[in-house]
């Protein structure tokens, strides 16, 4: 069975998202609506509005796209060189992930 857009590898750094929901920034557990607005997802093949300046860098597939793709099943592997860069990233990713604006708990 193929994947969609929302299957995905469960990540905890992901737990402390906030989404915006009609203007209010709400944590990703209590989020009722889907990160990706539906009507993006039957979009008419072509260039849209929303794509802004992005769009010519997509690799010419928005040109031609309905819908979001399936994710890669198979992700690249970083080279040796590649994973110490991401290796030696890892303590400033973890440094502005403590900056992150998060939600305020408030007692039910």
């Amino acid at each position: 069975m193929a994947l969609g857009t929302h299957d995905f590898t469960p990540d905890p750094r992901n737990d402390a998202i906030l989404i915006n929901v009609n203007g209010t920034l709400t944590p990703r557990a209590q989020a009722v609506v889907s990160v990706f607005d539906s009507d993006i997802l039957n979009d008419p093949a072509g260039p849209q509005t929303a794509d802004g300046i992005w769009g010519r860098h997509w690799y010419c597939a928005v040109e031609a796209s309905t819908r979001f793709a399936p994710s890669p099943t198979n992700m690249p592997k970083l080279s040796d060189a590649a994973r110490r860069i991401a290796d030696e990233c890892e303590a400033d990713y973890a440094r502005l992930a403590a900056l992150r604006i998060a939600a305020i708990s408030h007692p039910s």
